[in-house]
């Protein structure tokens, strides 16, 4: 994190060397800086204008979210470049202000077509909008959570807009904690007071931020699991008093003259009745509950005939034992 009261040149040229020395480290494949990460929040939005009218006013403006990133950027965290280009270093302080959209913002704003569209955006102030062209749209990345809604983004070069706050992000084919000494060097190599921190892998990221919805995956698999063994016992408890019920009656059956194949036939033919019909009750019940398993989770598809069809099976089998 920068001094915020720096001149933005000073900022800028950190980025510039900075940049310049992570590039050099061997194993890497793409180097580049950003405000934000993939998955980090992005607190604030910036208002938009569009036409050549004046701007709406304040609190009825659209707005999108912004980050100032390098030209490697997309190429670091694996963002596919849909329409466009990505920036170069041809995008910087004396050129015209360009950016790059997400598909959300393309679709919000533009109606799906944002290349080569102009807009205002206001960067320095409530009521100061600059001109800016989107020259490249990217495919969504999910900003703030994996479960939070993709929302507009506009992505602005960083020596056009340089921020005092920076990421670092470095794709490699190496193993990623070999690579934190020789990044931590290329820091202080280009300023020594810089500090360095929260250095971790994009998967490691991702881990921490799942790690509460995975507490509650593996205690609803917990619940889940006792509530089948205790269905399985009820299940069978049931049935056993049923049979128990009727033993009186299949001896006469077979006093009378019936066979043992027989009679267990008719047994198992008037609990099948009973067997499906749970069967049935259970399966709708499911297929309306898990639209609450799924708003909870990541990755929980609804209707999961699989998960249906075994707990059914697995319940049809504990009655028939």
């Amino acid at each position: 994190q920068r001094n915020y009261s720096e001149k933005r040149e000073k900022t800028r040229a950190f980025a510039q060397q900075l940049l310049l020395r992570l590039k050099e480290i061997p194993g890497v494949h793409a180097a580049a800086i950003g405000t934000r990460l993939p998955l980090e929040q992005i607190y604030q939005g910036r208002a938009l204008a569009f036409g050549d009218g004046p701007p709406l006013p304040v609190g009825q403006r659209p707005n999108a979210r912004t980050l100032s990133i390098s030209p490697e950027y997309f190429a670091a965290t694996g963002t596919s470049l849909l329409q466009g280009r990505t920036f170069t270093s041809a995008d910087n302080a004396t050129d015209v202000s360009v950016a790059i959209v997400n598909q959300a913002f393309a679709r919000k704003y533009f109606h799906g077509n944002a290349l080569d569209k102009q807009f205002r955006i206001g960067l320095h102030g409530q009521n100061i909008f600059t001109p800016i062209t989107a020259v490249g749209v990217v495919e969504d990345v999910h900003y703030d959570s994996l479960e939070a809604d993709i929302q507009p983004v506009v992505y602005l070069p960083f020596d056009q807009v340089p921020f005092g706050e920076v990421s670092i992000l470095l794709r490699t084919g190496l193993e990623p904690a070999s690579l934190t000494s020789a990044m931590r060097k290329a820091v202080l190599d280009t300023d020594p007071t810089q500090p360095l921190f929260d250095i971790a892998t994009m998967e490691n990221r991702l881990s921490r931020s799942l790690a509460q919805r995975r507490l509650i995956m593996l205690m609803i698999a917990t619940f889940a699991m006792l509530a089948m063994i205790l269905a399985g016992v009820g299940v069978y408890g049931a049935f056993s008093y049923w049979v128990s019920q009727r033993r009186q009656e299949m001896a006469i059956r077979l006093a009378l003259g019936s066979s043992r194949p027989e009679l267990l036939r008719l047994i198992v033919a008037q609990a099948m009745r009973l067997i499906l019909t749970g069967g049935v009750i259970g399966i709708v019940g499911a297929w309306f509950a898990d639209r609450l398993l799924a708003s909870m989770l990541v990755g929980v598809k609804m209707h999961d005939p699989i998960s249906l069809s075994f707990a059914c099976g697995l319940m049809t089998l504990v009655a028939l034992v």
